[in-house]
C-alpha cells in the first residue's frame, strides 16, 4: 500500500533483504556501470581510485554514475531493515 508520501510498505524475510542487495550489487556493475570502471567483480567510479585517470565524463556517464550512487544508497539501507 502506497502513502500519501509515495512509500511503499512491503513484508520481507531476510533472505529477501539479502537477494535484493545482491541483485544491486550485480545491477551496478552489469547494467548501471561503464565497462572502464569494471574492474575484479567490482565497479570503480572515476574518482574513486587516484590511479585510473580518465577523461572528463560525458553526459551518460554522468548520469550512470548519479544512478550508481543511488543504488549504493538504497543498498546501504537493506542491512539497516534486517537488524
Amino acid at each position: 500500500m502506497m502513502t500519501e508520501t509515495g512509500k511503499v510498505a512491503i513484508e520481507l524475510t531476510a533472505a529477501d533483504v539479502a537477494v535484493l542487495a545482491e541483485a544491486l550489487d550485480s545491477h551496478e556493475y552489469w547494467q548501471l556501470s561503464d565497462p572502464l570502471w569494471r574492474s575484479s567483480g567490482y565497479v570503480i567510479l572515476p574518482g574513486e581510485d587516484i590511479e585510473r585517470m580518465l577523461e572528463p565524463l560525458n553526459e551518460d556517464q554522468r548520469h550512470a554514475v548519479g544512478e550508481i550512487l543511488e543504488a549504493r544508497r538504497f543498498q546501504d539501507l537493506l542491512p539497516a531493515a534486517t537488524s
